[in-house]
């Protein structure tokens, strides 16, 4: 069983599974691409031309939302996808989750959606596994809304909801 969390009421849920079937004609950003700020204004220009109704995002173990890593976190970001410096914890991350091999194959920057781009979404499902995400899902939730916890920005948003396994609820009172 996951807690899903209702963010501006909790709600416990049960989750048997999620599918997820990518259309063939869906655009993809392309994390990869040689040059990644052109990359970035392609997507950004895609999202001007086709709102987004679900954002699926996840949290990092720093409470990052996507890769809007903390402290350089915008809430009132005027872009809607950019380039960004990963920050070392997401990097190490990126090794714990089997990601990559070693801290010095995971890129130093990112294609991210940002915070307020994500936010604009008709719906958000932030997916949260594991227990050594658990301080970012109690400062989430529980400490202050602040760029230095860009998950907090979830708080002020009806339309998002929270999917906990046990283990990442383990410090929710």
């Amino acid at each position: 069983m996951a807690a899903a969390v209702r963010l501006n009421r909790p709600v416990q849920t049960r989750v048997d599974a999620l599918r997820v079937t990518i259309d063939e004609d869906a655009e993809i950003m392309a994390q990869h691409a040689a040059d990644a700020t052109a990359e970035a204004t392609r997507y950004a220009g895609l999202l001007a031309d086709n709102p987004i109704d679900l954002c699926c995002v996840g949290i990092g173990e720093n409470a990052h939302l996507a890769f809007n890593d903390p402290p350089g976190v915008r809430f009132d970001d005027p872009e809607t996808v950019k380039v960004v410096l990963l920050a070392e914890a997401s990097r190490k991350q990126q090794v714990r989750e089997g990601h990559f091999a070693r801290l010095a194959d995971v890129p130093t920057h990112a294609i991210t959606v940002t915070v307020p781009a994500i936010l604009r979404a008709g719906t958000v499902l932030a997916v949260v596994p594991e227990g050594r995400k658990a301080p970012a899902v109690r400062a989430a939730l529980a400490g202050p809304v602040t760029p230095e916890c860009p998950a907090s920005a979830l708080r002020g948003a009806s339309h998002a909801q929270m999917f906990l396994d046990r283990d990442a609820a383990t410090l929710l009172a």
